[in-house]
């Protein structure tokens, strides 16, 4: 009986390390799942930062593209506008040039005009003259 007993005991107490060990190995599983859980948690918020640094980086990337193409545009813009500026200018100077041409030939017919104006004038003068002498000497002549 003495040796039931003990029997009896010594599972009693084999059930308790066992049962304690299980306790334990739960214990164990219960960390090691928390663990896991805790490194995929870390692992999605390494991935989450890693996407807004990419997102980030494009983002730049995009400001800084928008930022040359509109320097290179500005670049065209400005040796559009010299060039339109320097055939303006151009253009200016040739229509003045022509201007004063114009200016200077009607000038010269202004001149001629004048020059033959007077010619003729003198002419009807003289002519006058003459038919006075003539009408002069033929009153003398003829009395």
């Amino acid at each position: 009986a003495q040796y039931t007993g003990s029997r009896k005991t010594t599972l009693q107490s084999l059930e308790r390390t066992e049962q304690q060990e299980k306790a334990v190995l739960q214990g164990l599983l219960k960390e090691e799942a928390t663990r896991d859980e805790r490194e995929k948690m870390v692992k999605k918020r390494q991935e989450r930062r890693q996407e807004e640094r990419e997102r980030l980086a494009r983002e730049y990337k995009a400001q800084v593209d928008a930022k040359q193409r509109a320097a290179n545009q500005f670049s065209k813009d400005a040796a559009t506008l010299k060039e339109l500026a320097k055939k303006t200018k151009e253009k200016v100077t040739q229509n003045a040039k022509e201007t004063s041409m114009r200016k200077q030939r009607e000038e010269e017919k202004v001149d001629h005009l004048k020059q033959e104006l007077l010619a003729t004038e003198e002419n009807d003068v003289l002519r006058k003259l003459k038919e006075a002498r003539i009408e002069q000497r033929d009153i003398h002549t003829f009395g």
